[in-house]
């Protein structure tokens, strides 16, 4: 068996979107906070046939709590406090749907700002148990990062990037993981 190598390989903006390059090189790139803003209000624009509208509040999660992807899919109600003032992160969903430990191996407790303390206040259903995902996908299960690039990148037509791109409120273009880029 040959043994697997990971190597870096630098990410290159969809085609469609290969002229709005990053200001600041090739390394990785952070949202203003104005773009920051748009991006979160583009998401919450989407409505569905008045459904909760879970991929922009995961969307807000993200921007705002800067954990993995993998470890927002992964969230349980569980993982909450009481209080709502800090949310536990010990698992992580990887692309193939398998729990695991995060990307370290060791659990951590975040803060939680005002804004998500109140949205998730908002948000948790009078029924909750503690392992119910706090973001569920339209089938109430969980979410994949395929699901949350389908409305992302420009590529799709569904994008909220894109929309925003062809409105000219964005100027240039980053992958979903900036959103824990910009939190940092």
């Amino acid at each position: 068996k040959r043994s697997l190598k990971t190597r870096n390989i630098k990410r290159k903006p969809p085609g469609s979107v290969a002229h709005l390059q990053n200001d600041w090189g090739n390394g990785p790139m952070a949202w203003t906070v104005r773009e920051r803003d748009l991006i979160i209000d583009g998401f919450y624009a989407r409505r569905y046939c008045g459904e909760r509208n879970t991929m922009a509040e995961l969307v807000d999660f993200l921007f705002n709590v800067g954990c993995r992807h993998g470890e927002a899919f992964a969230l349980t109600w569980g993982d909450i406090s009481a209080d709502f003032k800090k949310v536990s992160i010990t698992k992580s969903r990887n692309k193939y749907g398998i729990l695991k430990t995060t990307k370290t191996g060791k659990g951590r407790i975040v803060p939680l700002n005002q804004k998500m303390q109140k949205m998730l206040q908002k948000i948790r259903p009078l029924q909750a148990t503690a392992k119910d995902l706090i973001f569920p996908n339209r089938e109430g299960n969980y979410f994949e990062s395929s699901s949350l690039n389908h409305v992302w990148c420009p590529r799709y037509s569904n994008s909220v990037l894109k929309k925003l791109i062809d409105q000219q409120l964005l100027t240039r273009y980053a992958d979903s993981y900036s959103t824990r880029r910009t939190f940092v």
